[in-house]
């Protein structure tokens, strides 16, 4: 089938937790085996075991931007979407991302999600609804060869959505909650590491 997916997973140091991720998009294969599932091992300590259904590469720690950018050369599908180690996906979230990509002409689409346990965010009126890279879904034509800059320790997320995404994109939204950022899951997480001061903005 034409218009395939691949979704992009970097890891490091995640624990358990991860494997409960990857274990419900690989059970969501079963209605979209097309799906691309890609795992990106940033040199955890503990390397990731392998889950039917996903492609592992393991590479030397180099940070979340150049695991992203490794699972980026590597994606073939038409569409690229990116999920977080720390979080979950809901039961829908492959066949949410191909209903809106495959329904619309567009070059990006942004997603409900949920924000812990019962909190549903998505704010239309802002060109960015999500600063965070999990929230969307981009056509590969739009992303063309803009990779994340491995320079930044933080924020290259919205650093990379602001250069992809241009005044005259076409962007579509998806109402139906597919995703559950778990803020509160790991205390040692890129971004609460970085609002503690314990790393800078940019790499050293």
């Amino acid at each position: 089938m034409s218009n395939c997916l691949s979704v992009i997973l970097p890891i490091w140091n995640a624990g358990e937790w991860v494997y409960g991720l990857m274990k419900e998009l690989a059970k969501q294969l079963k209605d979209y085996p097309e799906t691309q599932l890609i795992a990106v091992d940033d040199g955890s300590d503990v390397p990731v075991k392998k889950v039917d259904g996903w492609k592992v590469i393991r590479q030397k720690h180099a940070g979340v931007a150049s695991a992203r950018n490794t699972g980026l050369k590597v994606a073939d599908g038409d569409f690229i979407s990116f999920v977080d180690a720390d979080d979950d996906v809901m039961p829908n979230y492959l066949h949410e991302t191909y209903k809106v990509m495959r329904n619309n002409v567009c070059d990006y689409a942004v997603f409900s999600w949920w924000a812990g346990k019962n909190q549903c965010l998505i704010d239309t009126r802002r060109k960015l609804p999500n600063f965070a890279v999990w929230g969307y879904c981009f056509t590969r034509k739009m992303i063309g060869g803009e990779m994340f800059d491995e320079n930044l320790n933080a924020g290259e997320d919205y650093e990379w959505l602001g250069r992809i995404i241009k005044p005259e994109s076409v962007r579509v939204v998806g109402y139906n909650p597919i995703y559950r950022y778990n803020w509160t899951r790991n205390p040692d997480s890129l971004s609460k590491r970085f609002n503690r001061g314990e790393i800078t903005k940019e790499r050293n």
